[in-house]
């Protein structure tokens, strides 16, 4: 972001600005949803619930970008899909590349096919773990506060191991 000159921001110039399409990640957190704008450096804010997410979207720009304005920095351009054209020159071994072309030849597809599947599986698998971890930490650590007291309460009041656990201990011989 570069400075310029401070000066009181008319509304309408911080409305046409926020209203510009900035992606956002909205991620869950202990208390509701936090969202984020990969393309506003600090721009972040909290929901209780995904009924005031537009709402809320639209104050945080607002208040995030008159005070950078109000502080003489500019106010970077929303990326544009078409910086994205899809195509993607990839280099790899001699060796991949081979197998790679033998394994879309099994499959009865293109390279380009079999690799699109391929990234987009991989990209589906890391976004649903980080939806899961983010879930069951926000969980656990509303359920218990830590890991560890999630794992003494739930295997508390279980019976006896048969190898020698005395009653009235959990399965990790702590005492009940």
């Amino acid at each position: 972001m570069n400075k310029t000159s401070e000066a009181r921001v008319p509304f309408s110039k911080v409305k046409k600005l926020a209203d510009r399409p900035y992606a956002f990640t909205l991620r869950p957190v202990e208390d509701g949803y936090e969202i984020t704008f990969p393309e506003l450096p600090g721009c972040v804010t909290q929901v209780d619930s995904l009924d005031d997410v537009d709402t809320k979207i639209r104050q945080v720009k607002r208040t995030w970008i008159t005070a950078l304005l109000e502080s003489g920095y500019q106010i970077p351009e929303p990326r544009d899909n078409l910086e994205f054209s899809g195509r993607i020159l990839l280099r790899c071994s001699s060796s991949l590349h081979r197998a790679l072309v033998e394994m879309a030849a099994l499959e009865g597809t293109s390279l380009n096919q079999l690799l699109v599947q391929a990234s987009s599986q991989w990209l589906g698998f890391k976004q649903a773990k980080s939806m899961v971890m983010s879930e069951a930490e926000a969980t656990t650590h509303s359920v218990a506060g830590s890991p560890e007291n999630w794992f003494r309460q739930s295997h508390i009041d279980t019976p006896p191991k048969k190898n020698g656990a005395q009653a009235g201990t959990d399965k990790t011989g702590l005492a009940a």
